[in-house]
């Protein structure tokens, strides 16, 4: 059996991250924290994390 190894992205706080999207394409994960109003973007060859806050009330359920 093969082990599985967890690693948190950010040492930021979030209130509720949800919604991951992997894109394999720019192998970056996008998540969002919709009580913090945030948008977020994880790049695996840098590490870094885009932070963007955004009004809450343009999130719509499709």
């Amino acid at each position: 059996m093969s082990e599985i190894k967890i690693n948190a992205v950010s040492e930021s706080s979030y209130k509720l991250g949800e919604g991951p999207h992997w894109n394999e394409e720019d192998q970056t994960l996008i998540f969002v924290d919709i009580p913090n109003g945030s948008i977020h973007r994880y790049f695996l060859q840098t590490q870094r994390v885009q932070n963007a806050q955004i009004d809450n009330s343009i999130f719509v359920n499709i």
